[in-house]
């Protein structure tokens, strides 16, 4: 009798560390997945950032060669929308960099509600007048 209950009683505690071993790596994996889907998220919004960025980096390129005059005007833009990006805003700073030619740095900050709370993303973009 008293092999048996040492018997039960080792099968009480094997199951016990069976059910934490098990509780720990569905946590472990649960976690995971959380992390991942976070991540993703997060990804997302930054490529969706990218685009806008890109988009108004090539409107300024065409405004500079449709409409240099205005374009050279170096008027800045803030808080921006554009319907394609729901969600995302921009604004667009312009620097007079010294040259040979008249040239400005323009810098695009595209700006978003994430995940995370408020993020933002900044480009880059040298002109010249030649």
């Amino acid at each position: 009798m008293a092999n048996k209950r040492l018997q039960f009683g080792q099968a009480l505690i094997e199951a016990i560390f069976g059910v934490v071993i098990l509780a720990l790596t569905v946590t472990g994996v649960v976690s995971l997945m959380v992390s991942s889907v976070g991540l993703k998220s997060k990804v997302t919004d930054r490529k969706t950032a990218n685009r806008l960025g890109e988009k108004v980096m090539e409107n300024l390129m065409v405004q500079k060669d449709v409409g240099p005059s205005a374009f050279w005007l170096l008027n800045p833009v803030t808080n921006a929308t554009d319907a394609d990006f729901p969600g995302y805003r921009y604004s667009v700073g312009f620097t007079v960099v010294s040259c040979d030619t008249y040239c400005a740095e323009a810098v695009i900050n595209v700006g978003w509600s994430g995940s995370l709370g408020d993020e933002n993303i900044n480009f880059s973009k040298f002109f010249s007048r030649r």
